[in-house]
């Protein structure tokens, strides 16, 4: 089980239990075969392409000195 089932679908993690030995297996693959590293990092990831901060950043300062804190706005 994890909190993250979608990269799980993607195919960038694996869910591979408690036991140390499925852990370490697993871990070897992951660093000892090519195929299985570059499968993983190939999967399409399922959260975005990484550049959301770079973007509210960017909308950020194209409001600079514009913006109005919302503890500050009157409520009718």
């Amino acid at each position: 089980m994890t909190d993250r089932p979608e990269s799980v679908s993607a195919g960038a993690n694996k869910c591979v239990g408690c036991e140390k030995e499925n852990i370490m297996r697993e871990a070897r693959a992951v660093l000892f075969e090519k195929g299985v590293a570059q499968k993983m990092r190939s999967a399409a990831n399922p959260y975005g392409d990484g550049k959301t901060s770079g973007r509210i950043f960017d909308i950020i300062e194209k409001f600079k000195g514009r913006m109005e804190r919302w503890e500050n706005k009157v409520h009718a």
